[in-house]
């Protein structure tokens, strides 16, 4: 009976060991990043909802696991899922809401939140307890895998085009500084694509007002030279105001005084300058672009938002969509749209 249950016993650990090893590996081909967007107008009319979906798989502590984010309106989704499958078809189970998890972060452990299928070329996606916000929940083609950064030897075959124009580090520096520009003056959600309308007057004078304010006070900011100086103790040309709005939003600005009433940075227009107040006190946020994808002519950027005084601990996230644009010979970008959620 001693001999027999030795063998069991080593039978049992041998089994478990060869289970244990398929489990921590993650099934063929499926380790890398995954992406998908989608978008719908809001309720109201006034804004475009835009959610940003990201998934990575990849073996890690002993186990294939997958990290789910997700960011967009009422969302900041977090997840920490198992992933289970074979060289065809993978299925991600809850396991757990990461520490930043937000709105979207809940479920059952072990339950499916969703199912990867390669059927030939095509990526599809069957939906669980995870579910699209703007989209139906029938199986299609959402997420598609990420090209690898690394370099492929021993071929010349041309890039797909789903991975041609990637952007480099240095790109998404530059759209950080860009995307700076409207945060840290605190410049709220608009949406000139479709069917969107540009940002009202008063709200472009303020954008032209307070980037020089912020970014250029000492060649393009004055003390007023008036006597008791009623509309302000600062002027500034009004070819600045107008020049940061055509080179940030390529859109032509009308010239005009905006009251206390409008909501926006008091003003008065004289017919060359601008007279405001001061406006300090209010911490700066700065942008960091973490993921910027082309959509035909558009690209669209994603990131978060810190606080200039602390650059460790993200105070929101944003989504941009932009248009090539040339100014003074250097290609840039015009933003269409601005879309910002507080953490």
């Amino acid at each position: 009976m001693k001999h027999h249950t030795t063998h069991a016993a080593a039978l049992l650990a041998a089994l478990t060991f060869c289970t244990a090893s398929a489990l921590a590996a993650c099934p063929p081909g499926w380790q890398g990043e995954y992406e998908w967007f989608e978008s719908e107008e809001h309720p109201s009319g006034e804004m475009r909802m835009v959610w940003d979906y990201q998934i990575r798989i990849a073996e890690e502590q002993g186990r294939c696991q997958a990290w789910l984010t997700g960011d967009g309106h009422s969302m900041m989704m977090r997840i920490l899922a198992d992933v289970q499958g074979d060289a065809r078809a993978v299925r991600l189970l809850y396991r757990e809401a990461l520490p930043d998890a937000g709105p979207g972060s809940g479920g059952e452990r072990g339950a499916e939140l969703l199912r990867l299928e390669r059927r030939e070329r095509e990526l599809l996606t069957h939906w669980g307890t995870m579910t699209p916000n703007a989209e139906d929940a029938k199986p299609g083609m959402r997420f598609r895998q990420k090209q690898s950064a690394k370099k492929k030897t021993g071929s010349a075959k041309k890039p797909a085009a789903q991975d041609a124009g990637a952007f480099s580090a240095a790109d998404l520096k530059r759209m950080s500084t860009f995307v700076s520009n409207f945060t840290e003056v605190g410049f709220p959600d608009f949406d000139m694509t479709g069917s969107g309308s540009a940002p009202p007057n008063p709200a472009l004078i303020y954008f032209g007002i307070r980037h020089n304010y912020t970014n250029n006070f000492k060649h393009r900011v004055e003390h007023c030279a008036e006597k008791g100086c009623e509309h302000g103790s600062l002027v500034m040309d009004a070819k600045f105001v107008a020049e940061s709005v055509r080179k940030y939003f390529d859109l032509e600005l009308k010239h005009r005084s905006v009251s206390s009433g409008e909501g926006w940075l008091s003003c008065h227009f004289d017919g060359r300058l601008y007279h405001f107040e001061a406006a300090d006190g209010e911490l700066a946020s700065e942008a960091k672009v973490t993921r910027a994808v082309r959509e035909g002519d558009i690209v669209r950027m994603t990131g978060d938002i810190y606080l200039e005084d602390d650059p460790n601990n993200a105070v929101g996230s944003f989504v941009v969509t932009a248009k090539p644009h040339m100014w003074n010979g250097k290609k840039t970008w015009a933003i269409l749209s601005l879309k910002t959620e507080n953490r």
